[in-house]
């Protein structure tokens, strides 16, 4: 008698923890907002992976593929050091396709 105790003991103990975790997991995701992704720069992520996607459609040849991904970067983070650096190189393309 005393393994199948143990046996629903750690079977109980599993649930609690899954619960547990769950609950948790639910409340970080109910609190956090898009406000906390600004104020802890967490969007600037994405934002360098586009401009780096960019960079490399335009190594590939995909010149329209490239601006559009920086054009999204200026509607992402019009303000941010990684749109200066876009505004930029879209400024050498268009001078580049005349």
């Amino acid at each position: 008698m005393k393994t199948s105790s143990r046996v629903s003991y750690k079977l109980s103990s599993r649930r609690l923890s899954l619960l547990l975790f769950l609950l948790l997991w639910f409340a970080y995701g109910a609190a956090i907002n898009s406000s906390n992704l600004l104020d802890f720069d967490l969007q600037h992520v994405g934002v360098e992976a586009l401009v780096e996607r960019g960079s490399i459609k335009l190594e590939a040849g995909d010149t329209a593929g490239a601006r559009a991904d920086w054009l999204q970067v200026l509607v992402r983070a019009p303000d941010g050091p990684a749109a200066d650096a876009v505004r930029t190189r879209i400024e050498l393309l268009e001078v580049h396709d005349r």
